[in-house]
């Protein structure tokens, strides 16, 4: 679960685990009907229903992709288990640096589209996320000349009741709770959410934390916060 510390005014009082007002456009949405909110063509997303479906492996393509499509996805800066893994000496020592023992930038090497598909196999055809299949399935579409957009929805993947509705939700920005100086836990694993009561300091937090079972988090704020060390 991710966690961020925000500034609240030590009166605030908005329920705890719900999502914060200002996080959620009050004029809603609905998912497109006809393109079960892809916005793709029933073409495109022919392609896409078939990209993953264990029930029909003929079907299926997302184990079997080609080497134009992993040039996609190389493009966009994706398939960071070839690109961003050290190959020589010079890219170790950097990769160290970054602190997570991937490169910060891509590698120089082009995997092999049965590189690719077999990885994907052994995560058991997990390996390929949402933003990769929408990559995919255009590369895909645009090949076999069937690539477009949703006509219901012209691509947005959501209608709406009325136009003024549609208006009113393009315009609407989201905004942060008011700032103050207290100082509380909030869930940014979800749309956003506090999770703890305000308290007048970050040491007050870092304890409630511990009592509340989220003790890693203690040593970590008190450090990064206050400047002092886990012995404190």
């Amino acid at each position: 679960m991710g966690h961020t510390v925000k500034r609240v005014p030590q009166g605030f009082s908005y329920p705890l685990k719900k999502v914060w007002e200002g996080y959620i456009n009050p004029y809603p949405s609905e998912e497109c009907p006809d393109c079960e909110g892809t916005g793709f063509n029933p073409e495109t997303k022919q392609i896409a229903d078939s990209f993953k479906d264990k029930e029909n492996p003929d079907r299926q393509w997302c184990d079997k992709i080609t080497q134009d499509e992993v040039q996609a996805l190389v493009d966009e800066n994706r398939l960071w288990n070839f690109t961003r893994v050290p190959l020589n000496a010079q890219q170790k020592e950097d990769a160290q640096k970054s602190g997570n023992g991937l490169l910060p930038y891509n590698n120089g090497r082009i995997p092999s589209a049965d590189e690719v598909n077999e990885w994907n196999r052994k995560m058991d055809l997990n390996g390929h996320d949402l933003i990769n299949l929408f990559i995919l399935v255009e590369i895909r579409a645009k090949r076999l000349g069937v690539f477009g957009h949703c006509p219901t929805c012209k691509g947005e993947g959501v209608v709406f009741k009325n136009e003024e509705l549609r208006k009113f939700h393009k315009e609407w920005k989201e905004y942060e709770p008011p700032v103050g100086d207290g100082y509380q836990l909030w869930d940014t694993t979800g749309d956003g959410s506090p999770i703890s009561p305000v308290f007048a300091t970050i040491k007050e937090l870092a304890y409630w934390c511990a009592e509340d079972s989220i003790q890693r988090w203690r040593e970590k704020w008190l450090e990064d916060l206050t400047g002092e060390n886990k012995g404190s």
